[in-house]
């Protein structure tokens, strides 16, 4: 019976070690940022482009708990600083803003807005957070998707939906004052 409860107690320490150390990390993981520089060969590239970097972020999850909008801010403020020719934000900026999504949306432009004020080209599509669509059997909330595309675009990212563009031929290799 002895070796049984010394059995136990030694399982629950490690459970209950094995979750302080989830918590923790779970506390940690949103501050750090992950850069991992990729090169691509893409035939027919114009010569302006040639050797240029393009930034790609998402999964903002902005009104998520314990939100990583100061993780964002931080990620922006850094791209600011080392102009990439361009940036492309692959979709997921709410989390899951429920019936009123304005404040989530509000809190996205606001994040996203120091890009174009630098003049970075900045490119996005939506995620299934952005259509409130948390597993692929849910509905999507065309409407919440529709007015963060209008307000995306209203201060000048380009959000895309199944299309292409053409890159800006000239590249703004300036640094901001």
């Amino acid at each position: 019976m002895k070796e049984i409860r010394k059995k136990i107690k030694y399982f629950l320490l490690g459970l209950l070690g094995l979750i302080g150390a989830l918590l923790i990390y779970g506390l940690i993981e949103p501050y750090i940022i992950d850069v991992e520089p990729q090169t691509a060969s893409i035939p027919g590239l114009p010569a302006s482009w040639v050797g240029q970097r393009v930034a790609v972020m998402g999964d903002w999850q902005v009104g998520m708990w314990l939100g990583n909008t100061p993780t964002i801010r931080r990620i922006v403020t850094r791209l600011v600083r080392e102009r990439p020719a361009a940036v492309l934000i692959i979709g997921d900026f709410l989390y899951g803003a429920g019936k009123n999504a304005a404040e989530e949306i509000n809190q996205s432009i606001e994040l996203v807005r120091p890009l174009i004020s630098s003049g970075i080209p900045t490119y996005a599509v939506l995620g299934n957070h952005d259509y409130g669509m948390k597993s692929k059997n849910g509905n999507p909330d065309v409407q919440q998707a529709t007015k963060l595309a209008q307000a995306l675009e209203s201060v000048g990212v380009q959000v895309l939906e199944n299309e292409a563009v053409i890159l800006p031929s000239k590249i703004q290799q300036e640094t901001p004052l």
